[in-house]
């Protein structure tokens, strides 16, 4: 993955695999509409092209990368990941439960490396998930 500074406030990869992530630090803030339960359903993100912006798009692709690293990276500590995405969710959200849909995210899929910046922590989450600029693009290049 190569990382580039392209706007002040901005951190944008792209991955010559599959995905471009974009994190603003400076754009709005959004909160999504209230609801009591969020649930993190993941999917298929490495065979098609997608723009995910919104909070729930952004929040599954987010809980499938989670997932897809407790498999195939054991030495990051998954249960951190879950536990400060949890509590991200909840304080920012004021919801009182997260709910991992476990059956989707095992027939989910991302090839989304984060072996060079480690992105997986609490300001990067939020910046991503609640930043209005913030987004992610999926597919396969060429």
């Amino acid at each position: 993955m190569k990382y580039n500074l392209v706007r002040t406030g901005t951190f944008e990869t792209n991955s010559s695999s599959s995905h471009t992530i974009s994190i603003c630090q400076k754009s709005d803030f959004m909160v999504p509409d209230f609801q009591e339960e969020w649930f993190i359903d993941g999917g298929n993100y490495s065979d098609r092209y997608l723009t995910l912006d919104t909070f729930q798009e952004k929040l599954n692709h987010l809980g499938q990368v989670i997932w897809d690293i407790a498999e195939s990276q054991p030495e990051v500590n998954q249960n951190n990941c879950v536990q400060v995405l949890e509590d991200l969710i909840k304080e920012q959200t004021g919801c009182s439960k997260v709910t991992w849909c476990k059956e989707n995210l095992q027939e989910g899929y991302t090839d989304w490396e984060l072996r060079d910046r480690e992105i997986l922590n609490y300001k990067d989450m939020k910046n991503l998930l609640f930043r209005t600029g913030s987004k992610i693009l999926t597919g396969r290049a060429g």
